[in-house]
C-alpha cells in the first residue's frame, strides 16, 4: 500500500505539471487529481500499523512512524494540488 501512495504523490506532480505546461484542459485535470486524491485515502484508511512511537526524551512527544508519514504527505500534496486546480477551474487563480 505504501507503493499506492507514492505513486498518487508521483502522479499528482505529474498532473500538476501537464496542467502548468498546458498539455491538456483543466477540466480534465481535475478528474485526474480527483482521481488521485481517492487513490490517496485508500492506503491511509487501510493502514494497520503502527502510527506514532514513542520519542528517546522524557517530555512524552510522540512521532508518526515513516510508513504512516509517507501516506500522509502523500494525501497532503493531492489535496493542496486538487485546491489549487480547482481555484484555477473557478477562476479565482488566473495562472499556475
Amino acid at each position: 500500500m505504501i507503493l499506492l501512495s507514492i505513486l498518487a504523490g508521483l502522479g499528482a506532480f505529474g498532473n500538476y505539471y501537464a496542467l502548468v505546461n498546458s498539455i491538456y484542459e483543466t477540466q480534465i485535470g481535475i478528474i485526474i487529481q480527483g482521481a488521485l486524491v481517492i487513490l490517496a485515502i485508500i492506503p491511509l484508511i487501510l493502514y494497520k500499523g503502527k502510527k506514532t512511537r514513542p520519542s528517546y526524551s522524557e517530555w512524552g512527544v510522540r512521532y508518526f512512524t515513516i510508513r504512516f508519514m509517507v501516506r500522509l504527505v502523500s494525501l497532503l500534496g493531492n489535496i493542496l494540488i486538487f485546491v489549487v486546480v480547482l481555484l484555477k477551474l473557478m477562476g479565482k487563480i488566473q495562472s499556475f
